[in-house]
Parts: structure tokens; C-alpha cells; sequence
């Protein structure tokens, strides 16, 4: 290519005169040869330069169209969702159960889900992408990823989504989090947006959700690309479990947005303060995958947190009417005794704010105590752990106001 370039260039010289007309005649002829040969060069290179580009370059995350589409043979109401059979709930995306139970709560008023199951579908080929286009990260260096195509599979999904699709902790409620949800006026202002606390407000707006939400956003994405992923739960929290070949099995904390966590059982067990007893796990079925059928379940929960926050009183009973036939365990047995344990529950947490602690040389321990008791009560369903620690704290505040007695009583008078 070039040296015909080379040829057509150095036809369109003229012919030289003698001397130095000849000698100035010819440099000018090489300086427009060398131009002549530059511009078909640079546009070679410009060429392979985009192509490479295009090629190597990492594809940006498209905006979702308006899905037009039905979205399947599925049910469209949350009413037809509680009417499918086991077997046929079981066949159901997560997607589907969590977007259908947040149907007509503050937040989802503009719930389009057709839309949020394409924007589902689009995000999870990214993230196919992008774990195509890095596998020989883990092929070169396995080490690097715990020797887990897990590992490597679900560090991947929560690096896409945190740093190409921006998922986040909502800030408000993360502060929240962090002070302890110990009251019910705590609880209604942490379940009163439902965008929040199902899957829809990941998909839009900013993308913000809480640990209600953002383990929903990782099981439906991962089950999109046939790993063995599902939902897990402990006690006020959901989690993300990956199955392995080995049979043995790796959690992903979904809502550590700052660098990649896999907390083992008993950091879930013992997430808060006080561990979880081995009766509620059983009893609750902790700890383990969740079936669709409990799936549902735990959605129809957070739908009766936003109907309270709502003040919604008839339409929060009629969901724990429906509670008790998707919770399988004892602990979930009657959905009404769950009732009764919440407002047990509250009254326990008055009797405990009443608690006065006297001042003293333990007085600031047993202020921490009772911040304690208080921090293990916002997360504990068992009433029976919550009944021995606040009777065990009475008892350490009635031998501290003892002991300042006497000591009182035996200090020297001044008169």
C-alpha cells in the first residue's frame, strides 16, 4: 500500500531545472512525497485506533427502553400472587414476588414492574459481560479469589453493581442503622418508603436501598445467570448464599458497598450484640436458604412494616392472616401469636426505658448495660431472652443502688 503511495506522489512532481533551482526543486519534491506519504498513514492508525477501542474498551451500561411487553405468564397482581399453588410459587422470579408484594405502599406509586424486569434482564448481561471479559483475572491467579468460582462470580456482580450501576445504602436510614432501630416510631420511619425496602427503588432514581432490598438485587441478577444463588435470613437481616460444587456453601454481605464481605454462619448467628439461640434459628429457619414459598413470606413482612408506617391498621392484620401460610417453622406458626409477641415486645421496651439508673462508681457501666439490652431488644424476636436480660439488669440496678446505700450510710458524718 504504501510504496504505490509512494509512486503516485512522486508522479505529481515536476521536472527539475539545472542548479540550484534543480537542487530546491527536488527537496520540495521529497517534503511533498513525506506529506503525501503521512496522510494515508495517520488514517491507518486512526483506523486501527478506533477499532481497538471499540474492542478492548469497557461497554457502557445502556439506558433501560420503556418495556412495552407483557412480562410473561406470571401473575400481575399481588392478589393472583397469593393465590398460585406451592409448586407453582416456586417457579416464580424473586423479582416478581418482592416487586408484586411492594404493589400500592407509599413509594411505589409509579411501580412499573415490566420496566424493572427489563432494566433486571439488561443489568445481569453487563454483569455477564464484564465477568466475561475479566475470567482470566481468576484464571491466571485462582488465589487471588479464594480458589472460588463463587468467589470470583459474586465479587464480580457486586463490583458491577456498586461501581457501574451505583447501588447504594440510602444514607438516611444507613445513619439510622448504625443508631439501632429500638423503637416503633424507629421502625415506622425506617419501613415508611417502600422504594427503600423492595427491590424497585435499586432500579431507579438513585439506586438506594437497604439490607430489605439490596440481597433481593443480587439473588435475582445471580438467578438470572444460573448461579446457585438464594436468599438468606437471620435475625433482622437478609443475606446472600452461594451454593458451591463441594457442597459447601459462601455468604455475600450485599450491603457492604465499600469492599467485598463474606461473613461465615456464625457472624450472621451473632450479628448483633447478643447471638441468636439455636431454638430461634430452628424455629425460624435462620441461617439457610429460603424457599420462594418463605420468600414471599418475608416480603409480606416488610409489606406489613410499610402498612403500619402507613397507620393502615385493617390491611397490616389482613397480611399477617396470609403470613402464617409462607413461614414455615414453630416460630412462625400463628401468625397472630407474632402479633401478640410484638406488642409483649413493646410493652417490655417501655419497662426497660423506665429503668433509672442511679448514679454511683458502676454508673456508666450500667448505662452501656442498658444501651445493651436495648441494642440486643431492637433485633430480637424471642421474648423469653429479652425477659431474662432485662430482669438480670434489674437485679445489677437493685444491688448498685444497694451498695451506694450502705456506702452512704457508712460514710464518716462531717459534723
Amino acid at each position: 500500500m504504501f510504496p504505490r503511495c509512494r509512486t503516485l506522489s512522486f508522479g505529481a512532481v515536476a521536472t527539475p531545472s539545472k542548479g540550484k533551482d534543480r537542487r530546491d526543486t527536488k527537496a520540495a519534491g521529497r517534503k511533498g512525497v513525506l506529506m503525501r506519504m503521512w496522510i494515508p498513514i495517520c488514517i491507518v492508525l486512526c483506523l486501527l485506533g478506533a477499532l481497538a477501542f471499540k474492542i478492548f474498551q469497557k461497554k457502557p451500561v445502556e439506558e433501560t427502553p420503556h418495556a412495552s411487553a407483557d412480562f410473561g405468564n406470571v401473575p400481575k397482581t399481588l392478589a393472583e400472587l397469593l393465590a398460585l399453588p406451592p409448586d407453582e410459587l416456586e417457579k416464580l422470579d424473586v423479582a416478581v414476588i418482592n416487586l408484586l408484594t411492594a404493589a400500592g405502599l407509599r413509594g411505589s406509586e409509579n411501580l412499573d414492574i415490566r420496566n424493572c424486569l427489563a432494566t433486571l434482564d439488561q443489568w445481569a448481561k453487563h454483569v455477564e459481560r464484564e465477568t466475561q471479559r475479566h475470567y482470566h483475572r481468576f484464571v491466571e491467579r485462582p488465589q487471588d479469589f479464594n480458589n472460588s468460582l463463587g468467589y470470583f462470580r459474586m465479587k464480580m456482580l457486586g463490583t458491577v453493581l456498586i461501581e457501574d450501576l451505583k447501588m447504594q445504602y440510602q444514607s438516611e436510614r444507613k445513619e439510622q442503622s448504625k443508631r439501632g432501630v429500638h423503637t416503633r416510631k424507629d421502625a415506622d420511619e425506617f419501613f415508611n418508603d417502600s422504594k427503600y425496602v423492595f427491590l424497585h427503588g435499586l432500579l431507579s432514581g438513585d439506586r438506594s436501598g437497604t439490607c430489605a432490598s439490596m440481597p433481593f438485587l443480587y439473588v435475582a441478577i445471580a438467578q438470572r445467570l444460573g448461579y446457585p444463588v438464594n436468599l438468606a435470613a437471620t435475625e433482622g437481616h437478609f443475606y446472600v448464599r452461594y451454593e458451591e460444587d463441594d457442597g459447601t456453601h459462601l455468604n455475600v454481605e450485599a450491603t457492604a458497598t465499600s469492599r467485598f464481605k463474606t461473613p461465615p454462619d456464625e457472624e450472621y448467628k451473632n450479628l448483633w450484640d447478643f447471638p441468636t439461640t439455636d431454638e430461634a434459628v430452628k424455629n425460624h429457619g435462620w441461617l439457610r436458604p429460603l424457599s420462594k414459598k418463605e420468600i414471599l413470606g418475608h416480603s409480606l413482612l416488610t409489606r406489613s412494616a410499610v402498612l403500619h408506617s402507613m397507620k393502615r391498621r385493617d390491611e397490616e392484620i389482613e397480611i399477617w392472616n396470609q403470613v402464617g401460610k409462607y413461614l414455615e417453622g414453630p416460630g412462625w406458626k400463628n401468625p397472630f401469636a407474632e402479633m401478640k409477641r410484638r406488642s409483649q415486645w413493646e410493652s417490655l421496651w417501655s419497662e426497660l426505658e423506665k429503668l433509672r439508673v442511679p448514679e454511683g462508681p458502676n454508673s456508666e457501666y450500667l448505662r452501656d448495660r442498658k444501651a445493651r439490652v436495648q441494642s440486643f431488644m431492637a433485633r430480637s424476636t424471642h421474648i423469653t431472652s429479652i425477659e431474662w436480660e432485662i430482669q438480670n439488669l434489674k437485679k445489677e440496678l437493685a444491688e448498685h443502688e444497694k451498695q451506694t446505700i450502705l456506702a452512704r450510710d457508712s460514710a464518716p458524718s462531717l459534723l
